[in-house]
């Protein structure tokens, strides 16, 4: 189960499951955190560094990630992020 986290999303997530991978948009890029069953979460993957990322959307059908990104105050730009790689 995997959870998308944000400022500009929600702060309270329901699942059916634990989850095991939670998508953080942060103000340097999209940072994959997982943990194996009960175990501590750990920083796997960092996309997008340097880049200042306002909410993550998911398609439901794929798993497909896209990121709204601020380059500039006010300028937002998008870009996709799939399964664990950028794609710019």
């Amino acid at each position: 189960m995997r959870v998308l986290m944000s400022i500009g999303g929600p702060s309270v997530f329901e699942t059916d499951a634990p989850a095991d991978e939670i998508l953080v948009g942060t103000v340097n890029g999209v940072a994959w955190l997982r943990r194996a069953r009960g175990g501590p979460w750990r920083e796997t993957v960092r996309a997008l560094e340097g880049k200042h990322i306002s909410n993550l959307v998911e398609d439901p059908e794929t798993g497909a990630c896209s990121p709204g990104l601020t380059e500039t105050a006010f300028t937002p730009a998008t870009t996709a992020v799939g399964r664990g790689r950028a794609r710019i």
